[in-house]
């Protein structure tokens, strides 16, 4: 089985020395447990409290017609002579 090695303080190694103690388990698999979950979850713990659901969201659908003419609407606007941001001149 792999093995992962890696530095914690000492209060925390007696935190979880005292865990592996009155949950008769091993250090290895209390911090194994909530890795594992971690990682196939995709999210991190209490995702959806903080940010929400899909399902709370709604997401606008627009046509291709209106994106279309969304579009033309901002390069005709940006393409206006009033609209361009003026030359830098290097003389003055």
């Amino acid at each position: 089985m792999p093995q992962l090695h890696f530095h914690v303080s000492e209060s925390t190694a007696r935190r979880w020395k005292q865990r592996e103690a009155m949950e008769q388990t091993s250090v290895s698999r209390l911090i194994a447990e909530p890795a594992d979950a971690k990682v196939h979850s995709g999210r991190p713990e209490g995702h959806e409290k903080r940010v929400g659901s899909a399902s709370d969201f709604r997401m606008p659908t627009v046509s291709m017609r209106s994106y279309r003419r969304v579009c033309r609407e901002i390069l005709t606007i940006s393409s206006r002579p009033s609209i361009r941001k003026p030359a830098l001149n290097a003389s003055s």
